[in-house]
């Protein structure tokens, strides 16, 4: 009997055990399908979120399902060091800092961390959490390790209340979130990135101002407003004067710092309804709707270069800077972007040849003068290919004396279809272009020449005078080597070449122009000031500068006998020069009178038609030979 209650013991136990096994399996099973489930369940949301928001929704949403917990928190590493809370179930620990303590370094190095009690961890204590919601425990999920760490918190406020079962399935939903999140930050990048390349492709990239691209959509909307409200549109083309002067003596950075300066002025001084946009380089444009009448357009014109021509202060520079603008109206001036372009275009030219710092209307009168000028510019290129270019010559005389003591070369042009033509006629076009600095160097090296020829025909040792523009002084290293070249080249002294350049050229770039004359002067040119008067008339860049010679602008000499300002005028500059030990040249002497007058002022040297005309090298030569032949009257 007692073995056979025995066997029934023995098979009681093992169907016990048997049993326990079965549930444990049963259990396991359970846990592995509602695992399974959670898992394809966070994969279904995951793939459909947008953000990471919608990703920490989506994922605590899910594992509710499968471990309870109370609170849950996305932290990220912070770049100056700890982590920081970015997305809660809990508003209180929004942005909260922590201190990469030792456990948090392991959630760094990308290790799992459960926490059966948080009140041994500093980092839980300096939460401003009380009472029942106060966490007993928590589980770290690193998401990703690397450049910067992500980690899921799971929080209980019972102690030990996440076990292995919890762990484990936590773990296994890490690569799908770090997955998620990491296709979501690469769709934020592609986004910043695309959306960077849009801006870009109707922005300007320094000023962020819009640009062409941008500027036709809004010529088109707003034309169509203007039609519809029977108002004018009016498109503004702005350029600043002597910007390239600023980018080659201070560098192309301080030039973009400058227009950077601009762009913000233009956006305040016009309203948020206009449009300022940039085209490149120093070309603005300003587009403004809702106009009445032409003069509302003047207004803004005006306060556009009022406020421009502001200091600016760049880099411990401040700087002058004026602009020119013209002004094309919708739809008497063109009815598309390309023609009020091309019209503002033409009358900001316009605005420029009359000084700038000023704004024009367009008219049509204007785009004949610009076809004119065209015509002109690639005729003038043909003429210097083709050596349709010469010198005359006018002599300069000692008022004492009556003897030559200097002669002044002036460009002509014998044009094969229009003769000789002044130089009133193409200089100015030559301007504009840059044609000026190759004439200007083809004069230079034709003086040189001629007063070699002269120097080996044995006529007397008289200087010529060449008139320099403010583009080729600008230029300074190639001047001085062009200069330096031409008097090398013919084995000419510089004492036989004088350099006039006006006051405002000078007074372009004081410091630059001071190195380039003083090179100059280091090369025996003798240096002149010409139409004095004119512009500054400053004593103190006279004792600056190393000038040798004043010449009185024609201006003053013309109206001498008549004018008593005239006359005090052309005195006080006589008076000023030779106290700075300076010659003083009169320039368009044309009776006996005027050189009467100027003799008795003690003026040194005289230039006009009473003495001689311009005349060509030939004519120049039999002067030289009856040098004293010339009679005052």
């Amino acid at each position: 009997m007692s073995g056979a209650f025995a066997g029934e013991n023995r098979s009681a136990e093992e169907l016990r055990e048997a049993l326990i096994d079965l549930g444990r399996a049963r259990d396991h099973e359970r846990q592995m399908r509602l695992q399974t489930e959670t898992l394809l369940e966070g994969l279904r949301v995951l793939t459909q979120a947008q953000n990471k928001r919608q990703v920490f929704a989506a994922l605590t949403a899910v594992l509710q399902r499968f471990a309870p917990f109370e609170e849950a928190f996305l932290m990220q590493e912070c770049p100056g060091g700890g982590l920081e809370v970015t997305e809660s179930t809990h508003p209180a620990f929004d942005g909260t800092r922590w201190q990469p303590a030792a456990m948090l370094q392991r959630v760094l190095s990308g290790k799992t961390v459960a926490v059966f009690d948080v009140a041994a961890v500093p980092e839980w204590q300096a939460q401003p959490l009380a009472g029942d919601q106060r966490p007993r425990s928590a589980l770290h999920v690193p998401l990703h390790a690397g450049a910067r760490c992500s980690v899921l918190v799971f929080t209980h406020s019972r102690r030990a209340f996440f076990d292995k079962h919890h762990v484990a399935t936590l773990e296994r939903f890490a690569p799908l979130t770090r997955q998620a999140m990491a296709s979501i930050e690469y769709r934020e990048r592609l986004e910043e990135h695309t959306a960077r390349i849009e801006f870009l492709a109707t922005h300007d990239a320094l000023t962020g101002l819009p640009n062409r691209v941008l500027l036709a959509e809004k010529v088109q909307h707003m034309a169509a407003q203007s039609r519809r409200a029977g108002e004018l549109l009016a498109l503004l083309f702005l350029d600043l004067d002597r910007f390239k002067h600023i980018n080659d003596s201070f560098g192309h950075g301080l030039g973009d710092e400058l227009l950077k300066v601009v762009a913000a002025r233009l956006l305040r001084t016009v309203r948020e309804t206009d449009t300022v946009t940039r085209l490149g380089g120093d070309e603005f444009v300003v587009l403004l709707g809702g106009l009445k009448r032409p003069a509302d357009v003047d207004r803004v014109a005006d306060k556009i270069l009022r406020c421009v021509e502001q200091p600016v202060t760049v880099d411990g520079h401040t700087l002058f800077v004026n602009a020119s603008v013209g002004v094309a109206l919708f739809p008497r001036d063109g009815e598309d972007l390309a023609s009020l372009l091309k019209n503002a275009d033409t009358a900001m030219y316009r605005a420029k040849d009359e000084g700038g710092n000023l704004s024009r209307h367009y008219a049509c009168s204007m785009s004949e003068h610009a076809r004119t000028q065209l015509a002109l510019a690639g005729a003038l290129r043909l003429a210097l290919e083709r050596g349709e270019f010469e010198l005359h010559y006018q002599p300069r005389l000692a008022l004492a004396s009556g003897e030559i003591v200097g002669m002044e070369a002036l460009l002509r042009w014998r044009s094969p279809s229009q003769g000789l033509v002044p130089p009133a006629r193409f200089i100015p076009a030559a301007e504009e272009n840059g044609l000026i600095v190759p004439i200007g160097e083809w004069v230079i090296a034709e003086a040189c020449r001629q007063a070699r020829s002269w120097q080996d025909a044995g006529l007397p040792p008289v200087p010529v005078a060449v008139n320099v523009s403010g583009r080729q002084m600008r230029d300074a290293a190639r001047l001085l080597a062009h200069v330096r070249h031409c008097l090398a080249s013919r084995g000419l002294s510089g004492r036989r070449l004088e350099i006039e350049f006006t006051e405002s050229v000078m007074m372009q770039d004081p410091g630059q122009m001071r190195d380039t004359l003083a090179a100059l002067r280091g090369m025996g040119v003798r240096l002149a000031i010409d139409d004095f008067g004119t512009g500054y008339s400053s004593l103190a860049y006279l004792k600056r500068f190393p000038v040798s010679i004043l010449k009185i602008d024609r201006s003053f000499v013309r109206d001498l006998a008549e004018d008593a300002d005239d006359a005090a005028i052309a005195r006080a500059i006589i008076s000023m020069g030779q106290a700075l030990g300076l010659s003083v040249v009169a320039e368009g002497v044309e009776t006996p009178g005027q050189a009467a007058m100027l003799r008795a002022m003690g003026c040194d040297e005289a230039q006009g038609y009473l003495f001689g005309r311009p005349v060509p090298a030939p004519e120049m030569a039999a002067l030289l030979r009856g040098r004293h032949a010339v009679l005052l009257g």
